[in-house]
């Protein structure tokens, strides 16, 4: 349901599991001291701004026989304590805006199945330093990784066809960066 744990200040964990196959939109948006999620193995999907504005989220962990395929739109946007995540390799989607905001992310694995990044996923991530893009993504919408000022290290793979308009505008720190051949469409910025 959505809304279902919306502004509940004390909530500090949350553990999912069972048959719970999907987190409604905005269920725990504004959980403010909401600091770790344990998201079960029939989750597949993380409705739109699902965590938004949990802003001493720090961890979220995915059970074993995960089938997560979809992280909604704003799911975790300004969740400002997250550190780090690790999709699990079934994961298809990940939402627009997904982390915009989540200024002290530091790493990211995101799983070949994603063939999209799409628009500022993970615009404001102003420690995200590495990040390991998958080797079958086809777009990197628009400005996905604006303000991303710590990013230095950007591989991007062969199948990339479409980087979208300031997709890395402000991300200071990139020093060397190849376009690879089977792009067609180089958006500006």
């Amino acid at each position: 349901a959505p809304k279902v744990f919306k502004g509940c200040k004390v909530l500090i964990s949350v553990k999912l599991s069972g048959s719970l196959e999907k987190i409604g939109d905005y269920a725990f948006s504004d959980c403010t001291n909401l600091k770790i999620v344990y998201v079960g193995g029939n989750v597949s999907k993380i409705g739109e701004g699902a965590f938004r504005g949990c802003t001493n989220l720090e961890e979220v962990c995915f059970e074993e026989n995960y089938s997560l395929k979809e992280i909604g739109d704003y799911a975790f946007y300004d969740c400002i304590h997250l550190k780090r995540i690790k999709f699990p390799p079934t994961l298809q989607s990940l939402g627009g805006r997904a982390f915009d905001g989540c200024k002290r992310l530091e790493s990211v694995d995101i799983p070949d199945s994603v063939t999209v990044i799409k628009e500022r996923a993970f615009c404001g991530c102003k420690e995200l330093k590495n990040m390991d893009l998958p080797s079958t993504l086809k777009e990197i919408s628009e400005k996905a990784f604006m303000y991303c000022k710590k990013l230095t290290t950007l591989k991007l793979p062969a199948s990339l066809e479409t980087i979208g308009l300031r997709a890395f505008s402000y991300c200071y720190s990139i020093k060397n960066i190849e376009i690879p051949p089977a792009v067609k469409d180089l958006g500006e910025g």
